[in-house]
């Protein structure tokens, strides 16, 4: 008598299952890495562009910085008008601010301190720092309350 088998085995059914669950065990971990180090990228090369934007409109100038203090800063919100887009990759907008720091030479440097809707950014740091390699220097739970330090003149966007 001939017997008609078909199907899998409960053995063959478990191997396959343990097969899944050992890549998922690897998988997902490398993949939640990669999408966190891509964010962090895309976090710091935002922050950069604001930046950029900032130090082109001060070296043309294309920003209005009254006071000859030689401490000026730049809200990310006047930042944005400099530029297209000013987006999160965390979510929401990206706040702070761009401080110049102009030396008895008349060379400018950049700081920056950025935060978004869920407290991710940067503490105040140099702008020449902002490294899309260097994911160390974005931070969680940044305070919301960052203030200017006292004699700082802020710039504002020329119309």
């Amino acid at each position: 008598m001939k017997t008609n088998q078909k199907g899998f085995t409960l053995a063959e059914l478990l191997a396959v299952i343990v097969i899944m669950c050992v890549l998922a065990l690897i998988g997902i971990p490398t993949v939640t890495k990669y999408i966190s180090n891509s964010k962090k990228s895309a976090y710091i090369t935002t922050v950069k562009s604001y930046v950029s934007a900032v130090e082109k409109a001060y070296n043309s100038d294309m920003l209005d910085c009254s006071g000859d203090v030689g401490k000026f800063y730049v809200d990310f919100s006047d930042a944005k008008k400099l530029m297209e887009n000013g987006k999160s990759p965390y979510g929401g907008e990206i706040k702070g601010n761009i401080r110049i720091n102009v030396a008895n030479n008349g060379e400018p440097t950049f700081s920056v301190f950025s935060r978004d809707d869920k407290n991710t950014g940067t503490s105040l740091i140099n702008a020449n720092q902002l490294n899309p390699n260097q994911k160390d220097i974005i931070k969680k739970d940044i305070p919301d309350d960052y203030t200017i330090n006292e004699g700082y003149v802020k710039c504002v966007p020329k119309s």
